[in-house]
C-alpha cells in the first residue's frame, strides 16, 4: 500500500511545486518595475525607446507633426503628462510648452529629467527675455543636435532611470552603451570623410545657430550665422540682410532647414551664388526609436 501511495505523494507534491513556482513568477512579473516615459521632443523619445527597449512604455508629449517652438498644449496632452512616472525634457528654451504644464498638473511623484544639465553650452551672448532687465547669457538649446552631446544625455537618462527602476537598471546601461558605441562609429566614420577634404576655401554659414553642437564636435568652422532666430520667414528687408552677411562673410555654402522655402534659396544663390544645402532640425516627424539615428547620419551626409 505504501509503495502505491509514493508514486501518489510525489506527484501531489511535484504539482504544488509547480503551482508555487508559477504563481511566485507571476507575482514577480506583477510586481517587475514598468516605468511610463513621456519625450518632449524627438531625440528624447528615441533615446529612451533605444535605452528600455520593450521594459516601459515610452510616449511623446506632442504630436509628430507639431512645432516645439509654438505649440499649444492641449487637454489631451495634460492628461496624458499626469499618466506620467518621468517626463524628458530639453529645460533651456527649445520645449517652451512644458513648463506651464508642469505647473498645472496634479503628479507629485513625476520625475523631471532636464537633458541639458550638466552639459558643456555653447553660450549666446545679448540674449534676453522682455521681462529681464539688461544683457543676459543664454545657451544654444540645440544639444542634440549631435553625437558627442547625445550620447551624454542618453548615459544620464539611463542612470535617472536606473534609479527608478533598480532591476531593470543593468539593461538600462547595456542598451545605453550599445547605442552610444553605434553613434560613436557614425562620428567616426564622419570625422575619417571630412579629413580626407581641403577646406581651406570653404566659407560656411547657417540659417540659424541650431547646427553649432554639430560643427563643432565635427571640427567646421562657421563664418556666419544669417538669421539667428529659428522658424521665422525672412521679410524683403530680413533677406537683404542675410544676403549682405553672406556677401561679407565671403560664404560660399549655407545650411538651412529642411522646411526652408525655395524661392529664398532661389534668391539666396541668384545674389550670391551661395549653394545652400538642407540640415534637419530633428523635431518633425514620425517618433520611432530609430529616428534620431537616421536624422543624424542625414545631415552629417549632407555635410
Amino acid at each position: 500500500m505504501k509503495k502505491m501511495l509514493r508514486p501518489q505523494l510525489m506527484l501531489v507534491f511535484s504539482l504544488i511545486f509547480c503551482l508555487v513556482f508559477f504563481s511566485m513568477q507571476a507575482y514577480a512579473q506583477e510586481k517587475k518595475c514598468r516605468l511610463n516615459i513621456g519625450a518632449s521632443l524627438h531625440p528624447y523619445y528615441s533615446w529612451a525607446k533605444n535605452i528600455v527597449g520593450d521594459e516601459a512604455n515610452v510616449t511623446s508629449i506632442i504630436p509628430p507633426g507639431a512645432d516645439p517652438h509654438a505649440y499649444q498644449p492641449m487637454p489631451s496632452d495634460m492628461k496624458k503628462l499626469e499618466n506620467l512616472d518621468v517626463v524628458i525634457i530639453n529645460g533651456i528654451g527649445h520645449d517652451e510648452f512644458i513648463k506651464p504644464m508642469l505647473k498645472a498638473i496634479e503628479n507629485d511623484k513625476l520625475v523631471v529629467i532636464n537633458t541639458s544639465k550638466g552639459l558643456p553650452l555653447i553660450p549666446v551672448f545679448g540674449k534676453h527675455y522682455a521681462f529681464e532687465k539688461g544683457d543676459k547669457v543664454s545657451y544654444n538649446s540645440h544639444t542634440y543636435i549631435a553625437i558627442t552631446g547625445a550620447i551624454q544625455q542618453m548615459q544620464m537618462i539611463a542612470r535617472k532611470l536606473g534609479r527608478l527602476c533598480p532591476d531593470q537598471a543593468p539593461l538600462f546601461m547595456k542598451n545605453a552603451r550599445a547605442y552610444s558605441m553605434k553613434l560613436r562609429n557614425m562620428l567616426q566614420s564622419a570625422l575619417m570623410r571630412i579629413d580626407m577634404l581641403n577646406l581651406n576655401n570653404l566659407r560656411i554659414a547657417t540659417v540659424h545657430d541650431g547646427y553649432s553642437y554639430l560643427f563643432q564636435e565635427l571640427g567646421i568652422e562657421v563664418s556666419a550665422v544669417v538669421q539667428p532666430r529659428h522658424g521665422v520667414k525672412p521679410s524683403a528687408r530680413q533677406l537683404e540682410d542675410t544676403i549682405k552677411r553672406i556677401k561679407r562673410a565671403k560664404v560660399n555654402v549655407l545650411f538651412g532647414e529642411l522646411d526652408y522655402e525655395k524661392k529664398y534659396v532661389d534668391i539666396i544663390y541668384k545674389e550670391t551664388g551661395c549653394r545652400l544645402y538642407a540640415l534637419s532640425h530633428i523635431s518633425n516627424g514620425a517618433y520611432t526609436k530609430e529616428f534620431f539615428e537616421q536624422a543624424i547620419q542625414r545631415n552629417i551626409d549632407a555635410l
